[in-house]
């Protein structure tokens, strides 16, 4: 945020990002579920990631992040396979207001990545 100002949306991406989600602690959902939450690194804004033991897609990883799958993590976990390890799609899905934010999604300030998974996946 800037001078109590939301950012506007924006979908570069940004490895500090991930570094920063990745070292959240996951915590167990029950059910083999699994979730964690924080301020996203940044808009600041509160967001939770969830690991669920079933997922909606597979992807082969690919950079940049582009609109259709942040529109697809609306559905469900996203899982991409990248050469030998699988990582999880992650994305800010904060309710603030994101100037620039595509009509079609409600949530988010524009950033999202590839993280790790829990441990027991």
């Amino acid at each position: 945020m800037t001078d109590g100002q939301a950012l506007p949306w924006d979908i570069t991406p940004d490895d500090s990002w991930v570094s920063a989600v990745n070292t959240w602690p996951w915590e167990a959902l029950g059910d083999g579920d699994w979730g964690k939450s924080a301020n996203c690194p940044r808009c600041i804004h509160g967001i939770d990631i969830t690991k669920e033991t079933g997922y909606y897609a597979m992807l082969t990883f690919a950079d940049p992040p582009d609109l259709g799958k942040l529109l697809m993590a609306n559905r469900g976990p996203i899982l991409a396979q990248k050469a030998e390890q699988q990582l999880l799609f992650a994305r800010c899905n904060c309710g603030e207001a994101h100037t620039g934010r595509p009509p079609e999604l409600k949530t988010g300030c524009g950033r999202s990545g590839y993280i790790g998974l829990p441990p027991a996946s």
